[in-house]
């Protein structure tokens, strides 16, 4: 597996990703993310946004009614162009390109947003990435980025159902608070994330099928078996993350020092 994910993975998931609304912890932390940049926007100094990892530009168009210019970057071809449909605009502009290698000058942007971007990389990467939207981030700018918290219930689910060519990464905050530090990002703002009610997460949604055919299924190997029995610990896992009203995410706003 790569240690940068396979843009053809993304491409393949480009026009479904997102769409379950309530049911997606995402839905949260864009919303979440959302907020922030709001927030941030309405105190005047913002004019210039980047989006490091738009995806199919669900955050993107609603940014775009800000009446900020934003310039909206990620490496699939195929996300780009459903975040086109969604966002096309005077004020935004486009680019395919690695999050590791922006293409832009030093102190571009006012702010940058890095939205679940992080739980498809490994340390390195996540380092690097961190260090990019820095690089082009001013001085008293704002980075706004989230990342899974270790250790959960909910992240042992997302790791138990995860694609063998996808990470499912979380952080102790320790760790990204000493990349941010590095980079001379101070902590403004943080809010750990989680859902608001009984919600099922997507990464244990199952088609139904009848009980006949389910008992056929889990005795007909001992491969099935194992994974109808990872599927079940997956249910019972984010059951007890909704029970427990567990925060599983964390969202972090930080300001570039001068």
């Amino acid at each position: 597996m790569s240690a940068f994910v396979n843009a053809r993975l993304f491409d393949r998931i480009s026009k479904e990703y997102g769409r379950k609304i309530s049911a997606d912890l995402e839905f949260y932390l864009r919303s979440a993310a959302f907020e922030e940049a709001f927030h941030t926007i309405k105190s005047g100094s913002v004019r210039n946004v980047l989006e490091a990892g738009c995806g199919n530009g669900l955050l993107t168009a609603r940014l775009a009614k800000l009446g900020i210019r934003i310039s909206a970057v990620d490496f699939s071809e195929g996300m780009l162009r459903e975040a086109k449909k969604r966002a096309s605009g005077r004020n935004v502009r486009f680019f395919r390109a690695d999050l590791r290698r922006l293409p832009f000058r030093n102190d571009s942007f006012d702010l940058v947003i890095l939205l679940n971007v992080l739980i498809n990389q490994d340390d390195k990467n996540a380092e690097r990435i961190i260090s990019e939207c820095c690089r082009v981030l001013r001085r008293d700018g704002f980075l706004i980025l989230n990342f899974e918290n270790r250790g959960t219930m909910l992240s042992l689910a997302f790791w138990l159902g995860r694609s063998r060519k996808l990470f499912a990464r979380t952080y102790p905050p320790g760790f990204i608070r000493e990349i941010l530090k590095k980079n001379s990002l101070k902590i403004v703002r943080e809010r750990r994330i989680g859902f608001s009610g009984r919600e099922k997460c997507p990464v244990i949604i199952k088609k139904e099928e009848g009980v006949g055919e389910k008992i056929r299924r889990i005795l007909s190997s001992w491969k099935s078996f194992a994974n109808t029995s990872k599927y079940l610990i997956r249910v019972l896992l984010v059951k007890l993350s909704i029970r427990t009203g567990e925060k599983p995410a964390t969202i972090l706003v930080a300001r570039k020092e001068p």
